[in-house]
């Protein structure tokens, strides 16, 4: 298995997680501590993973394509939107997953939520991936 094809895949498990994510946050009849729950746990185990092995692939091949050209780069950037999000959801959630103050629950969860704007740029840059390989 080529590198570009553990990027493409790791890349794509990263996008049914977010799918996942987005339906367990949305979800109307879970209670907020089993979100919290749940949601910690899919990022312990495979959303962090996958997004380490995502933003190690990517930055592996554009050192290996330098000096990239100015639409690879345009991908890196748009890339980086999410895995910045990302790391600043994963704190938030398990923040959340510990608190036992219902005020602040609410408030993180808020937070955890804004951060699904990052999910359009998850799919530019895969379609750009896509476009470039």
């Amino acid at each position: 298995m080529t590198l570009l094809q553990v990027h493409f895949l790791a890349a794509g498990f990263w996008l049914g997680l977010l799918a996942v994510e987005t339906v367990l946050e949305l979800h109307p009849r879970a209670s907020e501590s089993t979100i919290a729950v749940v949601h910690k746990w899919v990022d312990l185990l495979f959303e962090g993973p996958a997004v380490l092995l995502v933003l190690t692939t990517g930055a592996l091949l554009l050192g290996g394509n330098w000096p990239a050209p100015p639409l690879l780069l345009l991908k890196a950037g748009i890339g980086l939107v999410p895995i910045l999000a990302n790391f600043y959801c994963f704190p938030l959630v398990l923040a959340r997953a510990r608190t036992t103050d219902a005020q602040r629950a609410v408030v993180l969860s808020r937070r955890i939520k804004l951060t699904g704007a990052a999910i359009p740029f998850v799919f530019a840059a895969f379609a750009l991936g896509l476009y470039l390989r």
